[in-house]
């Protein structure tokens, strides 16, 4: 099927370049994580509310970090605040 529709011409659709950093870069599970992380809650609770498990958070949490240039929960609130509202 995907042979045939290139040739005809048909092609994927780049997505849009995302930054690298800063929340522009986030895409929308971090920035979910990162929301629900400045309100507080735990791994184990973000886990439950977007059903996936602690350790898929703890990996995305990872990521905002990254992007974000942090290091701690505690930042992420700061910047959050700072950059978000």
């Amino acid at each position: 099927m995907l042979g045939r529709l290139r040739k005809l011409g048909r092609r994927r659709r780049a997505a849009p370049a995302r930054p690298s950093s800063g929340w522009s870069s986030l895409d929308d599970t971090e920035r979910a994580i990162a929301n629900l992380v400045a309100k507080g809650q735990t791994n184990r609770q973000i886990s439950t509310q977007l059903f996936m498990s602690p350790h898929t958070v703890n990996f995305h949490l990872r990521k905002i970090f990254r992007k974000l240039g942090i290091s701690s929960r505690v930042e992420l609130v700061m910047r959050s605040r700072d950059d978000q509202g």
